[in-house]
C-alpha cells in the first residue's frame, strides 16, 4: 500500500497460499482491489458445487473494498478444456454474478 498499488494479485488461500480473502481485507481495509482467491486446481477438478461455494464465500470476505474475482492462475497448463473444467467456468461466472448483486 505505501507503493500506491491499487490491486494486489494473486491472493492465494490455504493450502497452496498463504492468505484468504478476508485476511487481505483486514490488512488493506478499503485502500486497495483485490484480485484472486479461487485456485485454479478448483476450476480443472472440484465438483460445481464447490466452484458455487467458494464464489460465495469470496465474495462474501472481500466485501468492504474493490474486487476483481478470477481464479489465482490461468488455464494455459490444459490446452483443450475438460468438460468438468467448462461446467466450472459457467458455473464460476453464474455465481459471481448471482452472488455478486450489490456487492459493496
Amino acid at each position: 500500500m505505501e507503493m500506491g498499488v491499487d490491486c494486489l494479485n494473486p491472493i492465494e488461500p490455504p493450502p497452496m497460499g498463504d492468505m484468504t480473502l478476508r485476511q487481505a481485507r483486514e490488512v488493506v481495509g478499503n485502500r486497495m482491489c483485490l484480485e484472486g482467491n479461487l485456485e485454479a486446481d478448483d476450476m480443472f477438478r472440484a465438483p460445481a458445487e464447490r466452484i458455487r461455494r467458494l464464489v460465495a464465500e469470496a465474495i462474501e470476505d472481500a466485501r468492504g473494498g474493490g474486487l476483481i474475482l478470477c481464479p489465482t492462475s490461468g488455464f494455459m497448463e490444459w490446452p483443450i478444456a475438460t468438460p468438468r473444467q467448462v461446467e466450472n467456468y459457467l458455473t464460476y461466472i453464474e455465481a459471481g454474478l448471482e452472488y455478486g448483486k450489490g456487492f459493496a
